[in-house]
C-alpha cells in the first residue's frame, strides 16, 4: 500500500530504487540468519 503512494510521487524511481534496496536487504539478512542458525547448529 504504501508501495503504491510512494510510486504517485515525482521521484519515483528512487523510491522504487529504495524499495527494491529494502527488500533485497532483507532478503540477504534472512539468508544470513539461516546461516548463522546453521553453523551455531553445526558447531553446538
Amino acid at each position: 500500500m504504501n508501495f503504491l503512494l510512494l510510486s504517485q510521487l515525482p521521484q519515483r524511481d528512487a523510491s522504487r530504487a529504495h524499495y527494491e534496496a529494502m527488500l533485497a536487504l532483507d532478503v540477504r539478512q534472512s539468508v544470513l540468519v539461516r546461516f548463522l542458525r546453521h553453523l551455531k547448529v553445526l558447531f553446538s
